[in-house]
């Protein structure tokens, strides 16, 4: 409450910016190693697409309490990222052609690794979008109240859960496999839009539409869906002529598909 808040701080945002804000640290007083306290870490580089058509922007934030000062390997690539310690977003935003990229995580004298992780942007149709990675998690949850464990997680632009980077001994064939099958018809179409789908079991679910720009024409919390077939219908008749990308998220997987609204 106004009263007995639990931090405060005061910051000055800009008019006309576009800010990324991240809450982390700890709060209680004991049961953690380190115990770095709470905080809400603000960057104004914000963005919300890609600066060049065909890539993908990501932004680098350091969450993890008990993590080292890391570099961030990609395992073709080379080094992405030098020296970022605990608290720091990384200097400006990675400008990667969309594509699935394996990555490593390693110390700062960059020998050893401390954990990889796929980074599928074309497998979950992440081009022309800008996205924050945020490391967080433990990489001792035993000393850390059995805390989670050390991971990378992905704020998308359009907002919605975090999305789990898998660690690299999951394969890109492995993220396809738990897409969900979804059926589209008509397709194109002018008025409804049905879309039917089957799970294996239950999950959270909501759907996004998008034109070619990234722009967000639709947003839907469909809720708790149970194992089993399910139809839902998208009324697109004030849509205007052409493509669109449907993103279907269940949980942590997406699955995409494009639609075409024609009359």
């Amino acid at each position: 409450d106004t009263t007995n808040g639990l931090w405060r701080k005061s910051y000055t945002l800009m008019g006309d910016m576009t800010y990324i804000l991240v809450a982390n640290g700890i709060v209680s007083g004991s049961g953690y190693s380190p115990a770095t306290p709470f905080d809400i870490y603000v960057n104004a580089m914000g963005r919300e697409e890609a600066g060049t058509a065909g890539n993908t922007d990501i932004l680098v934030f350091h969450g993890s309490t008990d993590a080292p000062t890391v570099d961030i390997y990609e395992t073709t690539a080379g080094e992405l990222i030098n020296d970022l310690a605990y608290g720091e977003f990384d200097t400006d935003y990675l400008e990667l052609p969309t594509a699935d990229y394996s990555l490593e995580v390693r110390d700062e004298t960059g020998t050893t690794v401390v954990a990889g992780y796929l980074a599928p942007l074309a497998t979950l149709a992440l081009n022309d979008s800008a996205l924050v990675a945020v490391a967080s998690g433990f990489l001792d949850p035993a000393s850390n109240s059995e805390g989670p464990a050390f991971g990378i997680w992905v704020a998308l632009p359009m907002g919605g859960n975090l999305i789990e980077l898998p660690k690299s001994t999951v394969s890109t064939e492995d993220i396809l496999s738990r897409q969900i099958d979804l059926q589209i018809w008509p397709n194109p179409a002018s008025e409804d839009l049905t879309i039917s789908f089957t799970l294996d079991k239950a999950y959270e679910i909501s759907m996004d539409i998008l034109n070619i720009t990234g722009q967000m024409m639709m947003s839907r919390e469909l809720g708790p869906r149970s194992i089993g077939s399910h139809t839902e219908t998208i009324d697109v008749s004030n849509f205007r002529e052409g493509l669109y990308l449907l993103r279907f998220r269940s949980d942590n997987n997406i699955t995409t598909s494009k639609i075409k609204v024609a009359r």
